[in-house]
């Protein structure tokens, strides 16, 4: 399951796992399309990326910027999360597995509600 860092890399992968399917004589609709993405929701895309910031650190030692560059992210208002998700889902991805991007069991849940709320902004 792969986590492209932008729904125009996820497309080029998945026309490249298409083609070679093709090529292997299988469905082009032999793999079902995901994607894995970390998210938190919050009123503003600055609190987003504070939070994604200390997810990033926290999980992985690395620095915002440089985790962004390899792995999927999502953060800020709901609108903006879901347009991202949107683009994924636009962009070929059928199923999505979302990690709630933060660092306590107290924040999780309360992300899990808002994440939950997301599909009220989705198409």
């Amino acid at each position: 399951m792969p986590y492209l860092t932008s729904a125009d890399s996820y497309a080029g992968g998945l026309a490249t796992v298409r083609a070679a399917a093709a090529e292997a004589g299988r469905s082009t609709d032999a793999v079902t399309p995901a994607l894995f993405i970390s998210v938190v929701v919050t009123d503003t895309v600055e609190q987003g990326r504070a939070q994604l910031s200390t997810f990033a650190e926290a999980s992985y030692g690395l620095p915002l910027e440089q985790l962004e560059r390899i792995q999927a992210l999502a953060a800020g208002p709901p609108d903006v999360v879901a347009e991202k998700l949107h683009g994924y889902v636009a962009a070929g991805a059928r199923h999505l597995a979302v990690r709630i991007a933060t660092t306590s069991l107290e924040t999780q849940r309360e992300q899990l509600e808002r994440i939950i709320k997301l599909k009220e902004y989705l198409p």
